[in-house]
């Protein structure tokens, strides 16, 4: 295995499907590649990462991951109790339950 191989973090959400109905605690460990996801999209971090697992679980994390990231920014740019940012809070939550229902993983961010 390569250098470059070994620094790249892999996201598998089956692996991490099977681990949470063996250890329903592990909001910790989601919470973690959440936040880092989160910081590398603002360019806070540099990180190189792989997601593994199905493709419609793929394409949940990364709606959801796309609407926190909105919802951040809105809150930043008009606070939290503008009307934009009440309508934002309510497309992310809905992508976190689509993202919950389609894995069984819950979301780390409330």
């Amino acid at each position: 295995m390569s250098k470059k191989q070994e620094d790249v973090m892999v996201i598998d959400l089956e692996r991490m499907k099977e681990e949470m109905r063996l250890n329903e605690n592990l909001s910790d460990a989601t919470g973690f590649w959440i936040s880092s996801l989160l910081k590398a999209t603002y360019g806070m971090i540099e990180l190189p990462i792989r997601l593994a697992g199905q493709r419609e679980d793929i394409r949940e994390l990364v709606k959801a991951l796309g609407m926190e990231k909105r919802y951040l920014n809105i809150a930043k740019s008009h606070g939290l109790t503008h009307p934009r940012t009440y309508k934002s809070k309510a497309r992310l939550n809905k992508a976190v339950k689509g993202f919950e229902s389609k894995t069984g993983i819950p979301w780390p961010l409330k």
